[in-house]
């Protein structure tokens, strides 16, 4: 019997040529800030509550080598000081954009859910890349992680249609999130 192979990771798109006009906000209590090295055991555990259950120090110590100075966001819970969410803006060309930079690891605490603050993280990483002159901006994600992906197309990101399977996948992703294209 063959073994199934995983699902390649979706693409999305943000538009070239188009601003972002999107307020970044976030609710009481909480603020927008980048990563300190103190904030490396809290940002593990935020990364393995969200669902990156691989990623390590030795992850993060990659990812910095191509973060963008002053690219790596956190909305911090001031009130008990967790992290509440994070991403990053990467430099990370690939054969299909070779002057891309990325919205990377877009990640939230379970307990700060349904206050915005993965649209706060992605705006402000998208924000960093355009005001650094990217033109060609994507990230990748996962069919099943839906609450993201309703984000990304709210904040006007687009599937990237780069293979064969991906029309009908987008499409059960639009029935299962209700999205009217």
């Amino acid at each position: 019997m063959e073994q199934s192979q995983p699902k390649r990771q979706l693409r999305m798109i943000w538009p070239a040529g188009k601003p972002c006009g999107l307020p970044i906000t976030w609710p009481d209590g909480y603020v927008l800030r980048q990563f300190q090295e103190s904030d490396t055991e809290k940002y593990l555990a935020l990364m393995h509550e969200a669902g990156f259950a691989d990623f390590s120090l030795e992850s993060l110590d990659k990812m910095k080598k191509s973060l963008l100075p002053q690219g790596f966001f956190i909305v911090e819970y001031l009130p008990e000081h967790e992290l509440a969410a994070s991403a990053m803006a990467n430099d990370q060309p690939i054969e299909a954009y070779p002057e891309a930079g990325a919205v990377n690891w877009v990640a939230g605490a379970k307990k700060h859910s349904g206050r915005g603050l993965g649209t706060t993280v992605v705006l402000a990483v998208l924000k960093r890349l355009l005001d650094s002159g990217y033109r060609e901006i994507y990230l990748t994600t996962d069919d099943f992680r839906l609450p993201a992906l309703k984000t990304y197309l709210k904040i006007g990101f687009e599937p990237d249609l780069f293979a064969d399977d991906m029309p009908a996948r987008w499409a059960a992703i639009y029935a299962r999130l209700n999205w009217v294209v």
